[in-house]
C-alpha cells in the first residue's frame, strides 16, 4: 500500500553502532529524492554505550515537529525492539538483523498493531566483508530500501561522496554490503509489505541542526571571539564556531570552566570584538555573576542558554523549558536585559543576529534561550531566504578625543535613552575607568545616593528605549479562532501543526507565537491576547513559567496550560487531542 504524504523511520541501537550517521545518510537520501525531512534524536547520559535512536520524519511537504510513531523500526539490537515494539504502527514494518534475534520477540502484536518483520543478518554480511560489524548499519539501509521500492542509486552516490577521502576500499565495501543485503531481502521477501512515498518535488533547502543555525548566525553577525566549556546540549554550538575559526578570524577558546568563559566573553566584548559565550543552566548558574558585570560595565553581551531538565545536573540529554523565570532574573540586583527564545532554524539564525546588534545598540546583555531538543533537531532551512536581511549595526562609538566634545571623556555620561557614546580602549587621546561597582559619569567609583539613583535609572531607561525594536508576536491561522495556542520558543512548529490537526476535526485554532521574551512590548501585544477566545499556553516545564508571565505582565490569564516535563518535546497530535478530549 501507499502512504498518503508521509512516514517516520526510526533507527534504534547501541551507541557506536552508527545511529545517528545513519540518520544523516537518510536526509541526504530523502532530499535527494525530492523530500521533506525533520531528523530529532533521544540518547542517554552516557559517555559510552547505552540506547540510542534517531528518528527521521519523511514528507512531501514542509514539516517542522516531531510526532509520536514509527512506520519503519530499523533495530540493530534486541533491545530497540523491546523499547520501541509498541510505536510501530499498524502495518509498519520491523527490521532486524535475525542472528541476533533468532529467538521469538516477547512483545506480541495485537489486530490494532500487525505489522510486518523483516529478519535480515546485517552483521554476518558485514564479517564477510572485512570480519567486523563495521557495515552492519549500511546493510540495514539497504533492507530499508526495499521495502520503499527505492534504488540503490541515491545511496551508492551518497557513500562515494561521503567515504571516498578515506580510502576507495572503504567506499568499494560498503557498497558490497549493501547490494549483499539487498539480494538477501530481495530473495526471502517480497513486496507485499512494502509502502512508498513517490519522488517529491521539494523547494531547495538546507537541513541544518538548531546549534548550526546558531552558529551561522552568530558567524554572519560578525563574531570575533567565543570562549565555553563543554556541557550538553550547549557544545555543538561552540564546536561549530571553532571548526570554522580560521576561515571567519574567529578566536575560539575552550576555557577550564564556565565562569572563565563568560569573564574571557566581556573582556573580549569590552575590547571591542562581537564576543558569544553559551552554555547549558548549570553552567549558566556559574556565569551569572559575570553577567552582572556585563550589566553595570554596560558592556555588550551575548549568552546562549541550552535549556535541559534540571535542576541541579538533573536530565542532561533531555529537553526542557525550565530555566525562563531564572534567566530573566539571573546574577545579583537589577539591570536591563533582553531575552529571546527562537523557534527554529530560520529564528535561530535571523535572531542571534538581532540579539548581536541589540546588545551593541543598547549596551547590555542579551541571552538567548534554546533547549536540547531544538538544538540537535536537524530542521528544514529554506534556500529562497535572504541571508543579508540583516545588517550589522555596533551602535553609538567614538573612536578619537575630537568626538567626545568636552575634555574629559565620560563612558557612563547620563543621556535621555540611557545609551552613552562608547569608546573603545585603545582609542586615540580617550581614557577612561571601568568597573564592577557603582560609579559616576566618567566611571570613578561612587557610593553618592544620588548618583547611585541616577545610575540606576540611567540604566534600566534602556528597557523603556529598546521597546520599539522588539516586535508583536507571530499569528499564525485565523485570527478570530474558536482556541489560541500560545506558544514560546521550541513549542512553534508542534502548535502549528496542531492547530492544522485540529482543523480536520472542525475545530478552529491559531498560534500566537513569542519569540522575544523579555522585555515586552505590551502595547503591540495586548490587542492580540485581548481578542483571544480561549486560550492554551504550551510549554515545556511544570510551572507554567511563560503563562504566569503572561498574568504578571498582562494580566492575561489561560483558560489552561499545556504542561509536559518528561524530557520529551511535545508533539502536534498530543496537543490536539488533549484540547479535543480535555475541551470539547
Amino acid at each position: 500500500m501507499k502512504l498518503s504524504n508521509e512516514f517516520v523511520i526510526a533507527i534504534a541501537g547501541k551507541a557506536g553502532q552508527g545511529v545517528l550517521s545513519m540518520g544523516d545518510f537518510m536526509q541526504h537520501i530523502a532530499q535527494n529524492l525530492g523530500l521533506y525531512s525533520f531528523i530529532w534524536v533521544d540518547y542517554p547520559s552516557l559517555i559510552k554505550g547505552g540506547h540510542n535512536i534517531v528518528f527521521i520524519r519523511i514528507s512531501d511537504r514542509p514539516i517542522h515537529a516531531p510526532v509520536e510513531y514509527i512506520t519503519y523500526l530499523i533495530a540493530l539490537d534486541a533491545e530497540s525492539i523491546e523499547i520501541h515494539f509498541d510505536e510501530i504502527i499498524n502495518k509498519g514494518v520491523l527490521i532486524y538483523d535475525n542472528d541476533i534475534v533468532k529467538q521469538k520477540i516477547s512483545r506480541k502484536t495485537t489486530k490494532k498493531q500487525q505489522f510486518f518483520g523483516v529478519g535480515v543478518p546485517f552483521n554476518a554480511i558485514s564479517r564477510g566483508i572485512n570480519k567486523s560489524s563495521r557495515y552492519a548499519n549500511t546493510a540495514a539501509i539497504a533492507a530499508l530500501h526495499f521495502v520503499l521500492n527505492w534504488s540503490l542509486d541515491n545511496y551508492t552516490h551518497i557513500i562515494e561522496k561521503k567515504f571516498k577521502k578515506k580510502s576507495q576500499k572503504i567506499v568499494d565495501d560498503n557498497i558490497l554490503a549493501l547490494k549483499q543485503a539487498y539480494a538477501y531481502v530481495e530473495e526471502h521477501y517480497d513486496h507485499i509489505f512494502s509502502q512508498e512515498l513517490n519522488h517529491g518535488e521539494a523547494e531547495p533547502y538546507y537541513s541544518i541542526n538548531g546549534s548550526q543555525a546558531l552558529a551561522f548566525g552568530a558567524i554572519k553577525a560578525g563574531v570575533k571571539f567565543t570562549a565555553a566549556y563543554p556541557m550538553t546540549p550547549a557544545t555543538p554550538i561552540f564546536d561549530s564556531l571553532a571548526q570554522n575559526a580560521d576561515e571567519y578570524g574567529i578566536i575560539a577558546k575552550q576555557a577550564e570552566d564556565e565562569i572563565s568563559a563568560i569573564c574571557m566573553t566581556v573582556g573580549a566584548s569590552y575590547a571591542g570584538a562581537r564576543a558569544l559565550t553559551m552554555s547549558s543552566g548549570g553552567g549558566f548558574s556559574l556565569m551569572v555573576e559575570a553577567l552582572g558585570l556585563a550589566g553595570i560595565t554596560e558592556t555588550p553581551l551575548v549568552v546562549i542558554n541550552a535549556m535541559r531538565g534540571g535542576p541541579s545536573t538533573g536530565l542532561p540529554t533531555k529537553t526542557e523549558q525550565s530555566d525562563l523565570r531564572f534567566v530573566l532574573h539571573a546574577s545579583q540586583g537589577e539591570f536591563p536585559r533582553v531575552v529571546i527564545a527562537p523557534g527554529d532554524s530560520v529564528e535561530l539564525y535571523t535572531l542571534i543576529q538581532e540579539a548581536f546588534n541589540l546588545a551593541d545598540l543598547y549596551q547590555l546583555p542579551v541571552l538567548i534561550l534554546t533547549d536540547k531538543y531544538l538544538a540537535t533537531s536537524q530542521m528544514i532551512f529554506p534556500q529562497d531566504i535572504d541571508l543579508n536581511a540583516i545588517t550589522i549595526d555596533r551602535g553609538i562609538l567614538i573612536h578619537n578625543k575630537s568626538d567626545i566634545g568636552s575634555d574629559k571623556y565620560a563612558r557612563y555620561l547620563f543621556t535621555k535613552d540611557g545609551v552613552s557614546p562608547r569608546a573603545l580602549p585603545g582609542s586615540q587621546g580617550i581614557t577612561f575607568h571601568s568597573g564592577s561597582d557603582e560609579h559616576n559619569e566618567y566611571g570613578e567609583i561612587c557610593e553618592d545616593a544620588q548618583n547611585r539613583v541616577k545610575m540606576m535609572d540611567k540604566r534600566m531607561k534602556k528597557e523603556h528605549s529598546l521597546l520599539p525594536s522588539i516586535p508583536k508576536p507571530e499569528v499564525y491561522g485565523n485570527t478570530h479562532a474558536e482556541i489560541t495556542l500560545i506558544s514560546w520558543g521550541s513549542t512553534k512548529w508542534a502548535c502549528i501543526e496542531a492547530m492544522e490537526l485540529l482543523a480536520k476535526y472542525d475545530i478552529t485554532a491559531n498560534v500566537i507565537h513569542f519569540t522575544y521574551i523579555y522585555p515586552f512590548n505590551i502595547r503591540k501585544t495586548q490587542p492580540l491576547l485581548s481578542r483571544i477566545n480561549r486560550a492554551i499556553v504550551v510549554e515545556n516545564n511544570a510551572t507554567g513559567q511563560f503563562a504566569g508571565l503572561l498574568k504578571q505582565y498582562f494580566n492575561f490569564e489561560p483558560e489552561h496550560a499545556l504542561l509536559k516535563y518528561d524530557g520529551h518535546p511535545f508533539y502536534p497530535d498530543e496537543i490536539s487531542n488533549i484540547i479535543r478530549k480535555e475541551m470539547f
